[in-house]
């Protein structure tokens, strides 16, 4: 896609100038022996304007064909097609003057003079257009790329003669000059390179190396903004015997430098949920008698007994009581797969709040996992605009991008985003299967009161009986088999 996103120059100025030339110079011809026209100031106006619409034809036909025919033109920014019309303006100006009999050496000298009184005026000024040049013409950094400043990536906007416009991620815009970005050392991210997430964990010093990188694994690997050409790396980066405490550098690589924001918040939310289903902690430095002992500690058992009661309704108060304090809370965060600890093999699992997707009810409806392939519910914004846009470019060609990004600073609902970046599909069948593609019907929720089995995969994870995954926080409640002539036989997750 073109750089700056502006659209090409169209033939249409140039074609409407031959015209006007050609029509010009045939009356031109054809009056010079009329007794009306051929006189002044009739025959000298035409040729006048004769020689205006040549010039004219000069310049903006000029400039197309240097464009089209020059090494990257195809790729020209709006800068540089300026200034190739600028350029060609003045040589059309200069024989155009020329032939009418101006001294064009002494216009020259007089120009030289006042234009260096006016650039000592405008160093600045002129410091940024030249800097805006030299950036155009090497062609590095274009528009969606990300300039890092203090850490952040902030996203190119805009091209121009004076600065580059950035937006970052609050929403906010950043005016860089030109000048500045020329003359210092300049760090940015291409549009469409991966980039490297950090994060750091600190787990008791007796769980293994391998325990940690092989939970790390499984809770990271799925995440849909991740490249999953690159190694996932978990690395023992710090260890503390005496304060029986262990520091480890999770490292992967993103698609999308916008992206990494949202997988670094990810990572780390999946890390708690992980955590909390294990019962790990790190003790605290110091320990006092209103601590807990584990940091991670669920609530009460009364708020919990409030939330069986609410999706079990038949439950008496006594029922419920007894059915929390022989079981054990499980969490999930948004997007994971539930896989339950090992511990809890053999036990059944109700779900008290939040809601499941049934994915193996989701892929055979013809469409991919939710977590595994990005859609327009990806849980990332960044990633449902790709999608988008990868959806369009296949039916409107490069513009799609653009046009995704322009109508998203305006539609925060993506349904709404979806409807409006579709009227750019002129044909009423191909806007229609657009739509039916990038809103495919959602998965049906599986909602509080769901009550299902675990089984050991050939690898030794225990998960539910079909796939599940997330959608939003989900509180579990694992069943011991003794309790479970409370509640009954076993629900079909269906």
């Amino acid at each position: 896609m073109n750089s700056t996103m502006i659209p090409r120059g169209r033939p249409g100025g140039a074609l409407v100038a031959a015209v006007a030339a050609t029509l010009f110079w045939l009356l031109y011809v054809a009056t010079a022996g009329d007794p009306l026209l051929g006189q002044s100031p009739v025959h000298p106006a035409l040729e006048v304007a004769a020689i205006l619409a040549t010039a004219l034809l000069f310049v903006l036909g000029g400039g197309i064909l240097l464009i089209a025919f020059l090494p990257g033109g195809q790729g020209a920014t709006g800068l540089q097609r300026t200034l190739v019309h600028a350029v060609l303006a003045f040589v059309a100006a200069y024989f155009t003057l020329s032939y009418y009999g101006w001294d064009m050496s002494a216009a020259l000298t007089t120009s030289a003079i006042l234009t260096a009184a006016i650039g000592f005026a405008m160093q600045p000024t002129l410091g940024s257009v030249i800097s805006g040049v030299v950036l155009n013409m090497d062609h590095r950094l274009r528009v969606g790329d990300g300039i890092i400043r203090a850490g952040e990536a902030i996203e190119v906007q805009h091209l121009g003669w004076r600065n580059v416009v950035g937006r970052k991620g609050d929403g906010r815009l950043v005016v860089f000059p030109n000048a500045k970005l020329a003359d210092a050392e300049l760090e940015f991210v291409p549009a469409g390179w991966p980039v490297r997430a950090e994060a750091f964990l600190t787990v008791p010093a007796a769980i293994p190396p391998d325990q940690i990188s092989t939970m790390v694994a499984m809770l990271v690997g799925d995440i849909t903004e991740l490249d999953p050409s690159r190694t996932l790396g978990v690395t023992l980066c710090e260890f503390d015997p005496g304060a029986a405490s262990a520091r480890y550098r999770i490292q992967c690589w993103v698609r999308q430098y916008r992206d990494l924001p949202s997988v670094e918040s990810q990572i780390q939310a999946r890390l708690w949920y992980s955590f909390h289903r294990a019962d790990l902690h790190a003790p605290p430095a110091t320990s006092g008698p209103d601590q807990s002992q584990n940091l991670l500690a669920w609530q009460r058992h009364a708020a919990i007994a409030d939330l069986l009661t609410a999706c079990r309704p038949e439950l008496t108060a006594e029922a419920a009581r007894t059915l929390v304090e022989g079981s054990a809370v499980v969490l999930f965060g948004t997007g994971e797969c539930i896989v339950l600890p090992p511990r809890l093999k053999g036990r059944a699992f109700l779900l008290l709040r939040g809601e499941l997707v049934d994915l193996a009810a989701f892929e055979t409806s013809g469409t991919a996992d939710i977590g595994s392939q990005p859609s327009i519910y990806s849980p990332s914004r960044v990633s449902a605009e790709r999608y988008l846009a990868g959806e369009l470019a296949r039916r409107i060609g490069p513009y799609a991008e653009y046009a995704v990004r322009q109508a998203a600073q305006n539609k925060w609902d993506l349904e709404e985003l979806c409807v409006t970046v579709a009227a750019e599909i002129p044909d009423d069948a191909a806007r229609a299967q657009f739509l039916d593609k990038v809103r495919p019907p959602r998965p049906a929720s599986l909602k509080p009161g769901l009550l299902f089995k675990s089984e050991d995969t050939a690898a030794g994870v225990l998960i539910p009986h079909r796939p599940l995954r997330a959608r939003g926080e989900v509180t579990l409640l694992a069943i011991p088999a003794d309790l479970m002539r409370i509640l009954g036989p076993i629900a079909s997750v269906a």
